[in-house]
This record gives structure tokens, C-alpha cells and sequence, in this order.
């Protein structure tokens, strides 16, 4: 489902942004009882932990009806206060005020709006407890800070008193903000610091001024309407969920505009529903079927959604199947040869600038003023034309030359095929039921949403 703005409808905003949500765990209804969660660590000095606004986050849910599970906990929540008594490593950046709180009511006990139960008698002011709950926690050694934590939660526990339970107050993190994204942007520029900064801060100057999308759009609709891009929902697929993209029928579009809106869409819609904020993930599938090498290989369309996906949504490509490929290689291949013998015989004249076509082979930039359908065949890859040997050109090589445009990093995602049981495999796919569909574009009409 998209998310769209409260005021109106047709605009698609962001499905994650840098205001956590609340949440409040109490134990009234069992002081002994176990919280039912694995903690994750972030007092390790790690860099990756920049952002983070707690020393302790949910790392596991165990299994079983747990208080954690009953009060609506989430793998990704950070515990930033314990019976109003703050443990954060950085402070607040919004007030308590503006943002929402999804605490649920556990057992008829509701506790939204009533994080200080047990300051009510401390004798301090609104003010003064606020102070105390968004305190800052520095200790000198790594893990100091994480373990006073949990010596403070442990003693609430064990004094099992009634009238002083444990209160866990939590604050939840969407997969973009920079508390989770961080990590991916580091990731994509190799642990260098500033370089990570830097990308990310273009991230969000991208954001701002792409959000919201107008859904109601023309070249928008056009894409939507025609299911160019949309989601898979197979059931009982543990893989993260699938982008779809009938390449056909985007090459039929206008507007490479829309088909880039539409990716966006479905992208944030997809990865907004992770289990896990922390490693937000999607996988693509890319349907060549019913393209033709002679109609033209619209590879500029990848190339301006890539231009968008790839700088923006760092390290949540699980991978991207491509198929059929192989067989439309060899076609293009194959005209290519003719093209290059009509070459040798001067029936077409080439400018390459200072490179020129000799013995088979073709530099990188390749122009013609004579035929603009030659121009689309050279638009697959700058570097297909260096393979005259068809038999030498491997999966790995085709996919680095065909897209070209994406770092090394994604392009080892890349997975390019003409084999249905691979593309099945890799997507956790029933290969007997796309056959019993008469095909992959009609499975994909099958589970199309």
C-alpha cells in the first residue's frame, strides 16, 4: 500500500523519515516477567553507530507470547529511558510533542501519555522530569553505558514491586532515516567517513526535492496503469519482496520521467516493510521478454532509474534477475557483425574520434550519422562491440558491459540469464506454476499487485 499525504491523496510521500515514533513497555502486568527480546550493543565505538540515539536496541524477538510481542515491539526499537530515567547517547532532536506515539494498551492498561508514572511523587516539576528522561549517558569505556543499562533494568526487575514496575520507553526509527541509514552509506563508500557523509547529505537534498510525487500524474499513471513497474507478491516467499519491471512495455512509454516516479514508488513502498529497518531489502526482476533487439534496446531507460536507485537507496539490492538475456546478446551480436562487415566494405562510414574499427573490432564511443537504429544497438553496452567472440563473452562480462553505468558493487547483484530454473532459484519462485502459467511474463500477471 503507498503512503500518501493526509491532506491529499495523490501525493506519495516518503515512507521514512528522520522523526522516530514512541513506545512504552510496562510490566504491571508481570514485574518478573522477561521483556522476551535479544539487546544489540551500540557502545562498541563503532562508526556505523554514529547516529544512533541509544545504547541498546532490539536485535531478536524470541519466540512465544512475550511481553515484548504483546506491547507491539519491533526489531530496530531503541531503548532510550528506563522508569523515566534516560540512558541515551545522544539527545533528543524533536520534542516529545511532535511526535506519535503507538504504544498499545496490554491488558486494559493503556499507557499513552503516561511515560512518569513513577516520577508522580518526586516532587520535580514537568520540566525537571523531562530533563531527566532525555538525559544523556556518557561513560569513559566501551560497553560502560550499555551495561549500567542493564544493571538498572535487572534491579527494577528483581525488586518486583507492583507499584514500581519496570517501564521500558523506546523510540522507533523508519529504514531511512539516517539512524539506520547510516550504515548502508558507509557500506556503498567503503567505510570512508567523509565520502559517506557526503553522498548522504546529497541523499537528502535528492529527497527533499523529489517528495511527494504527484501520483495522479499522467506519465506516472501511464506506468501504474500498465503494471510497467510494480510489486510480486508471491506467498510464502521468504526472499525480500520483488520490483517487476516488463521492459516491453516501458520502451512503449513516453516518459522516462514516470518510469523513474513509478520505480521510486514501488521502491519505498516495498522497503518500508522490512522486518528489519536496519537491513532494508528488495529484489528486482527485469522481463526482456517480447523485447527485440530489432525494435531497439531502450538501455538509457535503466540507466536514468539506476541514475535515481543506485545513489539514493545504498546496499538494499538483494539482487536483480535479468531475463531472457542471452539469446537477445546474440542477436545483437549478430547484427553488429553485419554492421561491422557493411563497415569494412565503406557502406557505412563511422566517426569514432580518434579510434577506429580495425580487424573486427570496435572502440568504446561509436557514432554514425547514417543510421540512428545502429546508435540504439551501440546504446546496450559502450563496450559490447570489444567482444567479437560471442562464445568468450561470460554471464559476469555481459552484465558488466551491458550496464555499465552501475558501480562494481551492485553489478555483482546482477544476475543475467536465459535459464528459467536460475531466475526461479534465485527468487524463491515455483518453476511448476510459471510453466503451468504458460510462462514467466504470465506468472508475473498472476501475482502482479
Amino acid at each position: 500500500m503507498m503512503t500518501t499525504a493526509k491532506t491529499n491523496p495523490s501525493l506519495f510521500v516518503s515512507t521514512s523519515n528522520d522523526k522516530p515514533k514512541l513506545l512504552t513497555i510496562s510490566f504491571a502486568s508481570d514485574p518478573s516477567a522477561s521483556l522476551g527480546a535479544q539487546l544489540l550493543s551500540h557502545d562498541k565505538g563503532l562508526v556505523e553507530d554514529m547516529f544512533n540515539p541509544a545504547y541498546a536496541s532490539i536485535l531478536r524477538l524470541v519466540d512465544g507470547e512475550t511481553i515484548a510481542k504483546k506491547s507491539g515491539v519491533a526489531i530496530g526499537d531503541a531503548i532510550v529511558a528506563v522508569n523515566g530515567e534516560g540512558f541515551r547517547r545522544l539527545a533528543p532532536e524533536y520534542d516529545e510533542s511532535q511526535l506519535e506515539h503507538i504504544t498499545a494498551a496490554v491488558n486494559g492498561i493503556s499507557l499513552h501519555n503516561n511515560n512518569n508514572n513513577n516520577n508522580e511523587n518526586s516532587g520535580n516539576d514537568d520540566e525537571d522530569a523531562k530533563k531527566q528522561k532525555n538525559r544523556v549517558v556518557s561513560e569513559n569505556k566501551n560497553n560502560d553505558s550499555y551495561n549500567l543499562l542493564l544493571t538498572k533494568i535487572k534491579s527494577i526487575k528483581k525488586a518486583a514491586d507492583p507499584k514500581q514496575p519496570l517501564l521500558l520507553s523506546l523510540e522507533r526509527y523508519g529504514w531511512d532515516s539516517k539512524v539506520n541509514a547510516w550504515r548502508r552509506f558507509l557500506i556503498a563508500r567503503n567505510g570512508d567517513v567523509a565520502a559517506a557523509t557526503k553522498m548522504m547529505t546529497a541523499h537528502t537534498t535528492w529527497k527533499h526535492k523529489t517528495f511527494p510525487i504527484d501520483i495522479s500524474d499522467k506519465n506516472v499513471q501511464n506506468v501504474i496503469q500498465s503494471k510497467s513497474v510494480c510489486e510480486i507478491d508471491v506467498p510464502k516467499n521468504d526472499l525480500p519482496p520483488t520490483v517487476y519491471v516488463n521492459f516491453a512495455k516501458l520502451q512503449e512509454l513516453d516518459s522516462h520521467e514516470g518510469v523513474v516516479k513509478a520505480f521510486i514508488i514501488c521502491t519505498e513502498t516495498l522497503l518500508a516493510r522490512a522486518s528489519d529497518p536496519r537491513f532494508p531489502l528488495t529484489c528486482q526482476f527485469i522481463d526482456l521478454s517480447n523485447v527485440r533487439i530489432a525494435s531497439g534496446f531502450r538501455v538509457d531507460i535503466l540507466k536514468q532509474v539506476y541514475g535515481a536507485f543506485e545513489p539514493n537507496y545504498p546496499e538494499t539490492l538483494s539482487k536483480m534477475v535479468m531475463y531472457p538475456v542471452s539469446k537477445m546478446v546474440v542477436s545483437f551480436f549478430r547484427t553488429v557483425h553485419i554492421y561491422l562487415h557493411m563497415v569494412n566494405t565503406h557502406t557505412l562510414s563511422l566517426s569514432l574520434g580518434s579510434h577506429f574499427i580495425q580487424h573486427g573490432k570496435c572502440a568504446s564511443n561509436i557514432y554514425t550519422s547514417h543510421d540512428n537504429q545502429f546508435k540504439m544497438y551501440a546504446s546496450l553496452s559502450l563496450s559490447l562491440l570489444w567482444c567479437v567472440d560471442m562464445e568468450k563473452c561470460t554471464q559476469a562480462s555481459t552484465a558488466s558491459m551491458m550496464l555499465n553505468f552501475v558501480n562494481e558493487n551492485t553489478r555483482k547483484k546482477f544476475i543475467i540469464t536465459d535459464n528459467l530454473e536460475k531466475v526461479c532459484q534465485e527468487l524463491g519462485w515455483d518453476k511448476k506454476e510459471v510453466d503451468e502459467c504458460g510462462g514467466i511474463t504470465q506468472f508475473m500477471h498472476r501475482h502482479e499487485k
